[in-house]
């Protein structure tokens, strides 16, 4: 079976062993300078307390003191053995103290614990992953270090500047730096049926949307304001709201006015002044709401042009039929053609008063006519010209007269001066109306 080894990857994964290599050995001096430090007071006296008790064996045994060999023997190499203790240690502890310290002192505080490490030079994300410390999709690095400008640095100033700024990744490490890393959380955007999730550490409503790309105005909905703080999980519904105005024309119909006079007969009119129609220019609001109309309210109007009313005198004054005594008929014009049914010439008189009733039980009245009903039907509408319309509701002793074959109409008037005045009319122009023209009656 044959495997492939990627040499880029494998350059990485030499380069992060390296790294950590060389921070734990950094971190490990520190400990081991710490430790010496604590120590040393103790070293000191031990070496101490041993070349006093040296000098006491010595002096013991120049007193005469009886010793055996052995126990001589072994003093002597009791004190040879802690002398080259105590002289290895020094030198050990020596050269860790004394030796030049080329890392430095970096604190981290993520996912709410905070290290201090010591590690040689190397960019921040590399130390960072050296560290075990993962970053993930959207999460935001800070750093804090002292900074000393070329300013600063002429002056000899005891105060450098603290900076605190987002990191990038190819920024190197500074001793003293405090690293922080903060974590992302996720957040939805819905707009209509489309859903984005982005990561983000924190900000405003109104941050989210724009690191979306999502570009609202004050005529847009959101389901939470615009500089209400992100939380973790938060659900944003954004809707695209677009107002236009639209303009339309409308006709203004003007109106028919009428003015009664009674200085002017009835059926008598005059215009005054023609009419015309006007225009209405209309604004409407129209709310778009996703491409959806949802509203639309009419919020301006303006006429351009006023309507003119037509104004149309009309005459209210009545005018009878004839001026005959107890006129009550209204005045009506002669009847035209497509009114006529006939046309007879006939003997033409003239009654009043009798007392009685006419032949169909009636009053008489003008208007009334007697006729012969071998010749006009009783209920016939007939126009006598000088007299006026009427109905043939009587008759009268003519229609015996010549073997019943005189074709005479007698009209009824109200004085017999007025009977006088019209005579007898021989060989006289009479029109038998249709029954469909109206015919008033008293």
């Amino acid at each position: 079976m044959n495997m492939e080894t990627n040499p880029e990857k494998a350059k990485l994964n030499i380069k992060d062993i390296f790294s950590r290599v060389r921070t734990y050995f950094a971190s490990l001096r520190c400990k081991l300078k710490g430790l010496f430090i604590s120590l040393k007071p103790k070293l000191s006296d031990a070496k101490k307390g041993l070349t006093e008790s040296i000098k006491e064996f010595h002096s013991v045994d120049a007193e005469g003191n009886e010793a055996s060999k052995g126990k001589k023997a072994f003093y002597a190499g009791m004190s040879i053995g802690l002398a080259a203790l105590l002289l290895a240690s020094s030198v050990f502890f020596g050269v860790v103290v004394s030796a030049p310290d080329s890392g430095m002192s970096v604190t981290v505080n993520a996912d709410g614990r905070t290290a201090e490490y010591r590690t040689s030079e190397m960019s921040v994300f590399e130390f960072l992953n050296t560290v075990g410390v993962e970053l993930k999709e959207g999460d935001e690095v800070f750093a804090e270090y002292r900074a000393i400008s070329a300013f600063d640095s002429e002056q000899e100033t005891d105060a450098p500047k603290t900076v605190k700024t987002m990191l990038s990744e190819d920024m190197d490490l500074q001793n003293g730096m405090h690293i922080e890393v903060k974590r992302a959380f996720p957040v939805a955007i819905a707009h209509m049926d489309t859903v984005d999730v982005i990561n983000v550490t924190g900000g405003t409503v109104g941050n989210a949307l724009e690191k979306a790309g999502v570009r609202y105005d004050v005529c847009d909905e959101l389901s939470h304001r615009s500089f209400e703080d992100l939380t973790a999980g938060m659900r944003i519904e954004y809707a695209d709201v677009n107002i236009r105005y639209d303009t339309s024309y409308k006709v203004l119909n003007y109106n028919e006015v009428t003015i009664n006079d009674d200085s002017m007969y009835e059926g008598n009119t005059v215009l005054e002044q023609e009419g015309s129609d006007g225009e209405k220019q209309i604004t409407q609001r129209v709310i778009v709401k996703n491409g959806i109309e949802v509203s639309r309210e009419v919020v301006d109007q303006v006429v351009i042009t006023p309507a003119i009313d037509e104004v149309m005198r009309v005459g209210t004054k009545i005018r009878y039929q004839t001026n005959y005594v107890g006129e009550w008929r209204r005045w009506r014009k002669a009847p035209t053609d497509d009114m006529i049914a006939d046309v007879m010439y006939v003997e033409c008189t003239a009654y009043t008063h009798t007392g009685n009733r006419t032949a169909m039980g009636t009053w008489p009245d003008l208007g009334t006519i007697a006729i012969n009903p071998r010749f006009i039907s009783y209920y016939s509408k007939l126009y006598v010209p000088g007299y006026g319309y009427g109905t043939a509701l009587d008759t009268g002793a003519f229609r015996l007269y010549e073997d019943g074959n005189k074709n005479q109409i007698d009209l009824f008037f109200n004085t017999r001066k007025e009977c006088i005045r019209w005579g007898r009319k021989r060989q006289f122009k009479i029109y038998i109306l249709k029954s469909s023209v109206y015919v008033p009656r008293s």
